[in-house]
């Protein structure tokens, strides 16, 4: 049913859970939040909206790219779901791009986020895997008083952040 969606399955799969925020916010409210892919920027979107923050989106790769590369070593339905839902992965990262929601990009391959400056008016940084802060991006302490989280937002179908995300239940 995911599928039929006007928005991509990677999208439409991961609905935002009704009392995340709340969880979220039982550790204290962010300073900023942090999607570690297009796939759960959404659900960032509508993290940083509740908690009056910024929205930063770390892009692993483009999306839908992605997609178009599964659906040319693919054929008959299967090269057709990957090139609808490369479409549709497309239509979704033109809002994120054009759209107020994203104050900046952190792109893994320096050549994709020179593709991505001409796609967006948000800042775009390129900060490889495992790298420290983007150059430009301040670092220091915040305040006393101040909020003095980030969170991390990132898919739960991947190992590695079911581990970090555990704490949240």
């Amino acid at each position: 049913v995911r599928h039929l969606s006007a928005l991509p399955y990677v999208v439409a799969s991961r609905p935002l859970p009704a009392d995340l925020a709340d969880r979220v916010a039982a550790f204290g409210a962010p300073t900023a939040v942090v999607s570690y892919s297009v796939r759960v920027a959404h659900l960032g979107i509508a993290l940083a909206q509740r908690f009056g923050v910024p929205h930063l989106v770390r892009c692993q790769n483009l999306d839908s790219r992605y997609f178009d590369d599964l659906a040319t070593g693919s054929t008959g339905v299967r090269r057709l779901a990957y090139r609808l839902e490369a479409a549709k992965l497309r239509r979704f990262e033109g809002r994120l791009n054009t759209g107020r929601d994203v104050i900046a990009f952190a792109d893994v391959s320096s050549d994709e986020a020179t593709a991505h400056r001409a796609r967006t008016s948000a800042r775009v940084v390129h900060v490889p895997s495992f790298a420290g802060p983007p150059e430009g991006i301040p670092t220091d302490a915040p305040a006393a008083g101040a909020r003095d989280g980030v969170l991390f937002l990132g898919s739960r179908d991947v190992e590695t952040n079911q581990l970090v995300g555990t704490h949240l239940g």
